[in-house]
């Protein structure tokens, strides 16, 4: 039997610095430069 995990990670949607207002939810925030920038990689 084989076993296959795929693991994915969102991208940055808070600069440095900038304390996060909202974590989790059903909330679709959008992705600061850094995080577009990690969704193209």
């Amino acid at each position: 039997m084989t076993l296959t995990l795929l693991i994915a990670r969102h991208g940055n949607t808070f600069d440095p610095g900038q304390i996060p207002t909202r974590v989790g939810g059903r909330t679709d925030l959008p992705l600061v430069a850094r995080g577009r920038e990690q969704a193209h990689a």
